[in-house]
């Protein structure tokens, strides 16, 4: 993600997913002319660097799921960005983290 989009995304969660965010984290994608240097690499990395075990990890992105689904016990949900069509469906995360 882009650092000039944290404040947007952000701002969408607490919109949509009033309930379920106890926190916020960001892993900056590498842009030209943007050092961030002082940020984790990956999310995964992210996690595990601040001791965080989400029960449920929400990305766009098949390599972020796959790494971070490596972590015992959380559970990952690939959801489909107006970007990334590729990944197709139309899946409602509140009904995935209810067991729906």
């Amino acid at each position: 993600r882009p650092l000039h989009t944290v404040a947007a995304a952000k701002a969408w969660l607490a919109i949509h997913f009033p309930n379920y965010f106890q926190g916020f984290g960001v892993v900056p994608a590498a842009r030209p002319g943007v050092d961030i240097s002082g940020y984790p690499q990956t999310k995964r990395a992210f996690l595990e660097a601040e001791g965080l075990k989400p029960q449920f990890f929400i990305d766009d992105s098949n390599s972020n799921i796959s790494d971070v689904a490596l972590m015992p016990e959380v559970h990952t949900i690939l959801y489909p960005a107006p970007w990334n069509r590729a990944h197709g469906g139309n899946l409602d995360p509140q009904k995935l983290m209810n067991g729906n």
